[in-house]
């Protein structure tokens, strides 16, 4: 049995009977055929390299192993295909705990992703057979290794560009003698699905404590791609605050030690048995092996900063990110101890399931000497997944005060219809997620349902709504929430809501409304994140979306723990905002 999956972003234009049907991992395991043709769609003109080698590699592989039944799992993700390891892994994992039973004979299993391979190897069967597609292209005539090389050398230039720009800018900062906090903040290039018209410094420093903001600077990190010309026209909104691109620090023979350090580590994956896979997964300054260059650009340009000057505190968003490692790294290696800590922005943050998928990942990776989660409720959720030591400390939601009054009381005449409460997230999912809804069969429950939708705070749903190509207004299925109308106003004429994986679900629990947790992709991620305690509804298909819906109704009874849930998350009061003070100060 062979089962390849490779989707991406669907072209309009496409002839749609040329594509061999996708199936979902299930249908492949259910079925009694011992057979079954490679199902393989590429990209529209077939340009991109990674697919360009990934194919040959999969060719390779089902040539030699004709015989075999061969599971073969490609990144799934509609927005960006190579992008999307973590819920790959999630899904790999159910697929296998529910289906691996049913395989008869060698297994194999061939992906990119050291993490997830690992977890299966640990997990599941000392016998798999991992095979790791990267390197394949070194077999073929000269041009992928060329552009291997190419792409790298590529990188470090845009870096040294980027740099040698910032460094001649007027907005950037002197560099001072101490700072009491440092926080890190990134800028990215635009991404083709990105429904941002700009998105180069995350703002979220706004929602640091105010006594943090006087004394605070900015450290930049970029993304391959971004554009320091831009970036430096975006920098007015920062006027306040000194500000510095962590790329200045670097000097011209790091960089050549970084494209070595990077191509070594690739080298040295080429041949990895499963023994050895564990030991390389986790080096110290590693998360992932697709930012390797990344984060020891990160960690040596930070090294070369504190090699001048004194930092109080290092701040930056705990996301799991690569770069973060890298951050922790050069402080333990900064001749005078840098204390760093590392907060949560929102509830659900996709790439910390990877504690859930690597629970051992917290004995390797480096992490900050304090993580501050959103509430008690947080706190016990990530202490399942692992020994966090006293790394992790209670917070709450910087970013705002509760919006809504607990359990607010709807009137029967403000609902005059079925209305449901949409919010959305800031990125790409969410289109896919309307979309997702706009598509549902005919005749189905939620057909009788009508969607007002409210956007993210720095994007409204008219530009949602847009870029899914929905129609919308006062007589269609959607409607917009204008960006200025409270979201106390409009919980008052819904009878639920209805997210992806964001704050909102947070909200909705607050105002004493059953809250519904759309899994569109049928991944079925394991939320570990969002622990309501059967306060919200997950639904992956149309079928359990029907379900949740006909047990909503205009008698809800609020339950007393979403309002403890709700006020976990949002706890502002005096302890909290000391003990948080006391370790910044101190």
């Amino acid at each position: 049995m062979i089962l390849v999956t490779l989707r991406q972003p669907q072209d309009k234009n496409q002839d749609k009977t040329a594509i061999p049907s996708l199936k979902m991992p299930e249908d492949f395991f259910c079925s009694e055929e011992a057979n079954h043709e490679i199902c393989l769609r590429l990209s529209q003109e077939e340009k991109n390299e990674g697919l360009k080698y990934t194919h040959h590699f999969l060719c390779e592989l089902v040539e030699s192993n004709k015989s075999n039944p061969c599971f073969w799992y490609t990144p799934i993700s509609e927005m960006q295909p190579f992008m999307s390891c973590l819920l790959r892994a999630i899904e790999v994992k159910n697929s296998l705990e529910r289906y691996c039973c049913k395989l008869k004979g060698k297994f194999i299993f061939a992906d990119s992703d050291i993490f997830l391979l690992d977890f299966i190897r640990k997990n599941f069967s000392e016998e798999i057979q991992i095979k790791n597609p990267f390197f394949i292209f070194f077999k073929s005539k000269g041009k992928s290794f060329k552009n291997f090389i190419l792409r790298y050398v590529n990188t470090f230039a845009w870096f040294w560009e980027h740099s040698s720009h910032l460094r001649k800018s007027k907005t950037l900062s002197k560099l001072p003698n101490h700072i009491d906090f440092l926080f890190f903040s990134r800028f990215e290039k635009k991404h083709e699905n990105q429904i941002f018209q700009e998105k180069w410094i995350d703002p979220y420093l706004g929602e640091l404590p105010e006594f943090i903001h006087k004394d605070a600077s900015i450290a930049l990190i970029g993304r391959c791609g971004a554009d320091p010309k831009k970036l430096s026209g975006n920098l007015a909104t920062f006027s306040s605050f000194p500000l510095w691109t962590i790329y200045q620090h670097l000097k011209l023979r790091n960089l050549f030690q970084i494209i070595w350090q990077a191509f070594r580590f690739r080298l040295c994956t080429k041949h990895v048995s499963n023994r050895a896979l564990a030991d390389l997964a986790y080096k110290e300054n590693l998360t992932h092996c697709r930012a390797i260059a990344d984060c020891l650009l990160v960690e040596k340009a930070l090294e070369n900063l504190l090699e001048k000057v004194s930092v109080g505190k290092i701040i930056f968003m705990q996301e799991n990110n690569a770069w973060e490692s890298a951050i922790v790294n050069a402080t333990k290696k900064a001749k005078l101890k840098v204390p760093t800590l590392g907060y949560f922005h929102c509830p659900v943050i996709p790439s910390s399931f990877r504690y859930h998928m690597n629970p051992t990942l917290l004995q390797y990776k480096p992490l900050p000497d304090k993580i501050l989660t959103l509430g008690t409720e947080m706190s016990k959720a990530m202490k399942k997944l692992g020994d966090w030591g006293d790394k992790l400390m209670d917070g709450y939601a910087f970013r705002s005060p509760l919006p809504v009054k607990p359990f607010l009381c709807r009137k029967e005449t403000e609902v005059e219809k079925k209305n449901l409460l949409v919010l959305l997230g800031g990125n790409y999912d969410n289109v896919i997620f309307l979309k997702w809804l706009d598509q549902e069969p005919k005749g189905t429950l939620s057909q009788e349902w009508r969607y007002l939708v409210k956007g993210h705070p720095r994007l409204s749903a008219m530009d949602f709504l847009k870029k899914a190509e929905i129609p919308y207004g006062p007589n269609e299925k959607f409607e917009c929430v204008p960006c200025d109308r409270s979201i106390e106003d409009v919980l008052t004429e819904v009878v639920c809501v209805v997210f992806k994986g964001t704050t909102a679900g947070i909200i909705g629990l607050a105002a004493g409304l059953p809250t519904i947790h759309v899994d569109h992709n049928g991944m079925l991620t394991d939320n570990v994140l969002f622990n309501a305690e059967g306060l919200c509804t997950s639904v992956n298909n149309f079928e359990s979306f029907q379900t949740a819906l006909a047990k909503v109704s205009q008698n809800f009874v609020a339950d007393p723990k979403a309002e403890s849930y709700a006020f976990s998350y949002y706890n502002q009061d005096d302890k909290v905002q000391k003990k948080i003070l006391e370790f910044l100060k101190n």
